[in-house]
């Protein structure tokens, strides 16, 4: 069972001093989107106009709980650390924990096919989405309901359910976009082991 249940929902707002530079830093990237996308662990075949940047990846599909930094992050862990705090604050975990992070670049014209995460490291973290750069053209489908999710804000999303991206712009589409958990022994409606 998914941890949320819902439908996008809109968290927190991010303050544009946060995503200004990781904006910045998107934009002069250049050849790293085809090399990183070359070697990237989430290889699928909904992702075929869709380039990424991997910055934390589970070691294997079948769990959240252990994960291994790529050798990205250090070089991007300044831009990125500030805007997942500022997401999952409304969370109040004791220990939030991300599983997955990365940015996701889908083509202008380009699209990401109806899918659901089916892999049991996607069943209990939240997903959420911080739009870098975007367009009202670029919409995101969840179920049967169509969102463009606007930057400013971060967004969960229920990936356990059909949901795919049309981006019918001529920009590039980039989010952000990770996995958080609580990481502590007794998670927040979790009681106690016996």
């Amino acid at each position: 069972m998914a941890h949320f249940n819902g439908h996008v929902r809109q968290l927190a707002a991010i303050p544009e001093r946060l995503l200004a530079p990781l904006s910045e830093r998107v934009a002069s990237i250049g050849e790293l989107w085809a090399v990183a996308n070359e070697t990237k662990p989430n290889n699928f075949d909904c992702f075929s106009s869709t380039r990424h940047i991997v910055f934390q990846f589970p070691d294997d599909l079948n769990s959240h709980q252990h994960s291994t930094y790529t050798n990205y992050w250090p070089d991007w862990r300044t831009l990125i650390e500030p805007i997942i705090l500022a997401a999952t604050r409304c969370y109040e975990y004791a220990d939030g924990q991300t599983a997955r992070i990365m940015l996701a670049n889908v083509a202008p014209g380009g699209r990401i096919d109806r899918h659901v995460d089916e892999m049991a490291s996607a069943d209990l973290p939240h997903k959420i989405h911080v739009p870098i750069q975007t367009h009202p053209k670029a919409r995101f489908f969840e179920g049967n309901a169509v969102y463009h999710l606007r930057r400013g804000f971060a967004y969960e999303v229920n990936n356990k359910i059909p949901h795919g991206v049309d981006n019918g712009s001529e920009a590039e589409r980039v989010h952000l976009i990770f996995d958080f958990y609580d990481g502590s022994p007794h998670p927040a409606g979790a009681p106690p082991a016996a």
